[in-house]
């Protein structure tokens, strides 16, 4: 009597990286979401936030936050912190389009980078409206001097990047 058995075949246990070639930047992106403000919403006529003990909620300075957002999406996008810790102040299309790129970077990185600081090396603000700025930030991811662009708006309180691009 024989008894059939298949071949054995090896299943995969997890999918491949994609193949991007040799020139794919996993730190390069860009996205834009939909925005926050409207122009016929006039900032100034909003209730202003009051703090418990009765002084108002002031916003950061935007030069600062604005940098300090730039290098904290390098360093995501890099594997040096989780994308996840950007929730609150990414607008959620792009903490959307931010966590699926950092992901697809990771899968595609063959060895683990080295832990090198991202540092700021300028940051260049530009008010466009009330509760709106753009900036132009100068970074360097350890390898390789970077541009960042942001945009940023006021969203209840506090500052959200509604735009990024990093070259």
């Amino acid at each position: 009597m024989s008894v059939l058995t298949a071949p054995a075949v090896p299943v995969p246990l997890a999918p491949a990286p994609p193949d991007l070639g040799p020139d794919w930047d996993p730190v390069a992106f860009s996205v834009t979401a939909g925005s926050c403000h409207r122009d016929d919403q006039d900032l100034t006529s909003r209730p202003q936030l009051v703090w418990s003990n009765g002084r108002r909620r002031e916003l950061p300075d935007p030069q600062t936050w604005a940098g300090t957002v730039a290098r904290a999406c390098v360093e995501a996008l890099r594997g040096i912190r989780p994308a996840a810790q950007l929730h609150r102040w990414l607008d959620p299309e792009v903490f959307t389009a931010l966590h699926r790129r950092a992901a697809l970077a990771a899968r595609v990185r063959r060895h683990p980078l080295r832990r090198r600081v991202v540092r700021i090396r300028r940051v260049r603000p530009c008010r466009v409206a009330p509760g709106v700025w753009e900036a132009a930030v100068v970074l360097v991811d350890g390898s390789r001097v970077r541009a960042a662009a942001v945009r940023i708006e006021e969203h209840r309180g506090h500052w959200r990047a509604t735009a990024m691009q990093i070259a």
